[in-house]
């Protein structure tokens, strides 16, 4: 894994075969300009989900850990961190304080935000600020049979993502209710869905989507790539 700054390549290493360390290397040289290891950070099991470069900072997400870190870019200097929910803030069934699968995130950098979209659960980092907000969708959700199943992909006001919900059926069997969906970050709301139809046995799935101007596409277990085109 690796990410590029202006002049800076990102690159995530192993350290005790696991994913703790980050270098950065200037991209012209390849010379070491810093080098680091997340096991020295203020969190348990601080394994490395994936690396934002947004102005002068790298962002590093870890799922394990259920948190996001800032760094100074020149530096490699832990500079903020966030882990903790708002106070009064809870996901999930089990009540959760602390941040829903990091790895599930993505940067918008028109926007200045980290969006994180995993399950029904709904979170985001305003980078200009720092205030770090939650949402459990699990209601509304359910009530669609939405589930989160993949990282989504971001595009304006909308999170992309492919979802599988489990539902039982009149004869009392279980079913996968398949879906792709576009979620208003701004609005928490859900904007559009598509619902395929596939065979009842085995397994099926809806790999993660990808947008490229007003088109979205994502390929199914079947072998068989989906293209939808936004038209307003």
């Amino acid at each position: 894994m690796s990410k590029l700054s202006a002049s800076l390549l990102l690159l995530r290493s192993m350290h005790n075969y696991r994913n703790t360390g980050i270098e950065a290397r200037e991209i012209e040289s390849g010379n070491l300009v810093w080098s680091i290891e997340a096991e020295n950070w203020p969190f348990p099991n601080f394994e490395i989900s994936d690396i934002f470069v947004y102005k002068n900072y790298a962002y590093i997400t870890s799922t394990k850990a259920a948190a996001v870190v800032a760094l100074d870019l020149s530096t490699g200097q832990l500079l903020q961190s966030w882990h903790a929910l708002p106070t009064g803030t809870t996901l999930g069934p089990q009540q959760s304080t602390v941040l829903s699968n990091p790895a599930h995130s993505v940067l918008h950098e028109e926007a200045g935000k980290i969006l994180g979209l995993t399950g029904y659960y709904y979170w985001e980092i305003d980078l200009q600020t720092g205030a770090l907000q939650a949402q459990d969708c699990t209601s509304g959700f359910k009530s669609q049979r939405l589930r989160a199943m993949t990282r989504p992909v971001c595009q304006g006001d909308h999170l992309y993502f492919s979802s599988d919900e489990v539902f039982e059926k009149p004869d009392g069997t279980l079913g996968h209710d398949i879906k792709l969906t576009a979620f208003n970050w701004r609005t928490r709301q859900i904007d559009w869905e598509w619902a395929f139809d596939h065979p009842g046995e085995g397994l099926y799935q809806i790999g993660m989507p990808k947008v490229h101007g007003d088109y979205l596409a994502a390929a199914d277990t079947g072998g068989q790539l989906h293209l939808f085109k936004k038209t307003s």
